[in-house]
Parts: C-alpha cells; sequence; structure tokens
C-alpha cells in the first residue's frame, strides 16, 4: 500500500545522494596541485558521511517496508522495494569502492544513477504505486533475479563510464595523475568483468523463472507474447552480457567497446523494467 513515511523517507535519500554528488563536485574543484590539501580533505570526508549516512538509512527504509507496510516480511512486494533494494546496495558498493580506496573516485559516476533510482522510485511510491501479484515461490525468485540484475548491471555501466572518463582523460594527458586519482584502467575493466558475469547469472535466472512463470499462464500477456516488449528486450540485454562475460578470451570487445555495451545493458534495463513493471 501507499505509505508516506515512505515516500518522505525516499525524498530525504534522494537529497542525500544529490548533497553527496554536490560535495564531491566541490572535492574535485579543489582538486589542483597548487590547491592546498586542508579543503579535499574535508570535501571527501563530508562526502564519505553522507554516503554512509544514505547507505543506512536506505537499508533500515528497506527492512521497514518489509516488515511494517507489506506485512509477512514480504521484501518485494511492489516496484518501489525493488528500486529502494537496488540504491541500498549501490551505495553500499559505492561506500566500499571508495573508503577501501580501491576506485576512490566511483562515487562521482554512481551517484547520479543512484540518485535517478531513488528519484523513480519516489514515483513508484506515491503516483504509479502497484503492488506485485506474488503467488509463488517461482515469482518470488523471479523478483530477485530482476532487481539484483539490475544493480550488478548499474555497477558495470558505472564502470564503463568511468573507463572511458579515465581512457580519454590518459589519451589527452590531462592528468597524468589519473590512475592514483580514479584508479587504473585495469582496475576499472576488472569492475566492468567481474559485474557483468553476476548481471549475466541474475539475467539468466530472471528469464529462466519469467518463463516458467509465463508457460503457467500464457494469457496474461496475450498473443504473441514471445515477441513482446517484455520478452524482446531483455533477451538482447541477455546477448549483451553474454558477449561482456566473454572479454578476457576476445580482442573484439574490450576496453572502449566493453565499456559502451555494459552502458547499453542499463539502458536495456532500465527501459525494460519501466515497461515491465
Amino acid at each position: 500500500m501507499h505509505d508516506p513515511v515512505t515516500t518522505i523517507s525516499l525524498l530525504i535519500l534522494t537529497l542525500l545522494s544529490m548533497a553527496a554528488w554536490g560535495v564531491m563536485a566541490l572535492r574535485l574543484g579543489h582538486d589542483d596541485p597548487i590547491s592546498p590539501e586542508a579543503p579535499r580533505g574535508r570535501y571527501r570526508r563530508i562526502q564519505y558521511s553522507l554516503v554512509g549516512l544514505l547507505t543506512t538509512l536506505a537499508g533500515l527504509l528497506f527492512v521497514y517496508r518489509a516488515i511494517f507496510v507489506n506485512e509477512a516480511w514480504r521484501p518485494l512486494s511492489s516496484h518501489v522495494d525493488g528500486l529502494l533494494l537496488i540504491a541500498a546496495l549501490l551505495s553500499g558498493a559505492v561506500l566500499f569502492l571508495q573508503t577501501g580506496r580501491r576506485l576512490p573516485e566511483f562515487s562521482g559516476f554512481a551517484l547520479p544513477i543512484l540518485t535517478v533510482l531513488l528519484a523513480w522510485a519516489i514515483c513508484a511510491s506515491s503516483w504509479t504505486f502497484e503492488p506485485f501479484e506474488i503467488g509463488t515461490v517461482w515469482k518470488t525468485f523471479h523478483l530477485a533475479s530482476v532487481y539484483l540484475g539490475v544493480m550488478a548491471v548499474s555497477m558495470s555501466a558505472v564502470g564503463g563510464g568511468m573507463y572511458l572518463y579515465l581512457r580519454k582523460r590518459l589519451h589527452r594527458k590531462a592528468d597524468l595523475a589519473s590512475p592514483r586519482r580514479f584508479g587504473s584502467l585495469e582496475a576499472t575493466e576488472g569492475l566492468i568483468r567481474s559485474t557483468s558475469i553476476l548481471g549475466f547469472v541474475m539475467i539468466t535466472l530472471a528469464l529462466i523463472t519469467g518463463l516458467v512463470i509465463q508457460l503457467d499462464a500464457p494469457e496474461k500477456l496475450g498473443k504473441g507474447w514471445w515477441y513482446s516488449s517484455h520478452i524482446v528486450l531483455p533477451i538482447i540485454a541477455w546477448v549483451l552480457y553474454a558477449l561482456l562475460i566473454n572479454v578476457r578470451h576476445s580482442s573484439t570487445f574490450r576496453g572502449a567497446r566493453a565499456a559502451w555495451l555494459s552502458i547499453a545493458g542499463l539502458v536495456l534495463l532500465l527501459v525494460t523494467l519501466g515497461v515491465a513493471r
């Protein structure tokens, strides 16, 4: 059901994400060799604190909805729950990567996507709220696979955007310290590869369970369901990620091509979520 507490909390989370993104922009604006270190360190601590608070609140809101709003411990009872799950996991990944100094500036590319997902969750909570019909275990596995797959694909796409940005700067010799500040191309490509594998597994499970559900009730999508957007778009995304997980064996889809494919995969899955939610 529609819950005002959820909507207000999502609004706060969206503002926190925007604030963290803004603080990072300020920090990068001071990231100059002749600038003092103090402002950058202060902005970094504020940014990390905001992301940590965002991760904690998103996780608590997800648990709150599962226990008190959806009742009977149903963590994925509507589209807003799925978007909130993606946001909580993605913000947690941002916190892990930036504080661990593995990919220090990962949040600069992830926070815009996180803000969009949270804003979408506000819409799903306030104006387009519609509970899922969860009647079977297959449906539960299907929904979990879909949203976990989108989370993994989102990380892959963020890595793709980061890879393209870093590659462009290195080619233009705009900043020879970029590998130290943003992480190396190899580390970024490794993130794309690992998250693409996870996304491919989740999308595969989502397709299989979705097919089982559809075969049990073929009338739901009507005649010609097998070539509808609900089926075609996920299959295209699946093919893209089937290519991505083989980048280590092929020179054709390495580097920039793999980065662009990861971004295209996210766009396809977001369109699919909008069409088939």
